[in-house]
């Protein structure tokens, strides 16, 4: 969710940001959600798991979902990351901290035009569609948006390709020192 908190300090402190790269990201005040079939598939199998308090399961089907994307075999994404995704994961879940802990209350969607930082929207092909869409849409409403879909990755590109990421940032600082 670090491009959704991301949005908001800009909002909050623009005099502090000087750009952003924002991957897959959440907005405040957004509450428009639309599952395609293959989301929907793991919204039920999460929603079953869940109730059955199997953190377990829960784990291994947050992990397909968001490392190896929702249309995409289980295990697209192999060893070492995939052991590193769902080890992290498993600290969030037994934490049980909730969705909105931290939230700023922000209602960045409909403030989004006022963030003036030059700011690059990331977004894997693979992803939940939803979350493509929306990246696409927040590059194109931000005053100095442009938006990059990574090829042959979904939710976690820092995870998949660190390099390729890494290089975004750097890009993304070169541009903001011009």
């Amino acid at each position: 969710m670090g491009g959704g908190l991301a949005l908001d300090a800009a909002l909050m402190a623009p005099e502090l940001v000087a750009g952003l790269v924002l991957i897959s990201p959440a907005v405040s005040g957004d509450t428009r959600f639309e599952l395609d079939p293959d989301t929907s598939r793991f919204e039920l199998l999460l929603d079953e798991a869940i109730e059955k308090q199997n953190l377990e399961e829960v784990n291994r089907l947050e992990t397909w979902l968001w490392l190896d994307g929702p249309g995409q075999p289980e295990g697209r994404v192999g060893d070492p990351v995939r052991s590193l995704v769902m080890e992290m994961n498993e600290i969030i879940l037994r934490n049980n901290a909730e969705e909105e802990a931290g939230a700023s209350g922000l209602d960045a969607w409909d403030r989004i035009g006022e963030v003036r930082a030059p700011t690059t929207v990331v977004c894997g092909d693979l992803d939940v569609p939803f979350f493509v869409k929306r990246s696409r849409e927040i590059a194109e409403r931000l005053p100095s948006g442009r938006f990059m879909e990574m090829k042959g990755v979904a939710h976690l590109p820092q995870m998949e390709n660190p390099a390729l990421v890494a290089d975004l940032v750097k890009e993304a600082c070169l541009r903001t020192a011009r």
